[in-house]
């Protein structure tokens, strides 16, 4: 909400002046300034869906459509758990998050600091 606030008011009156119309001044002049935001929201939640597991375990009932997460649960059994296999999941179920990351570090980074400078 503090980045929607920081919008200058002039550019988005300067705008409606010339005539533009509101969806061509969100369009045009909000989703563009807001690109580094919405990417940082997108990415830092991304984590928080991708893992996922108590909605997936309670709601999902066939073994076809389990996720990632709770798939991992079938190397641990009643008497032994395979540790290896498990980390070896664990270790592949992590690598979008960290390809995510490294593709978009440079939005990360402009998006945490974009709300916090006042102009």
């Amino acid at each position: 909400m503090a980045f929607y606030s920081s919008f200058l008011r002039q550019i988005i009156e300067a705008t409606r002046i010339d005539g533009a119309s509101e969806i061509t001044i969100f369009r045009k002049i909000v989703v563009p300034l807001s690109k580094a935001a919405m990417a940082t929201i997108v990415i830092v939640n991304f984590p928080f869906i991708w893992n996922e597991f108590v909605f997936a375990l309670v709601v999902n009932s066939e073994d076809a459509m389990k996720t990632l997460p709770v798939g991992l649960l079938n190397f641990r059994g009643q008497w032994a758990t395979r540790w290896d296999y498990l980390m070896a999941g664990i270790g592949i179920s992590c690598l979008p998050l960290i390809i995510i990351y490294l593709v978009f570090q440079n939005q990360i980074r402009r998006g945490v600091t974009l709300g916090s400078i006042k102009a």
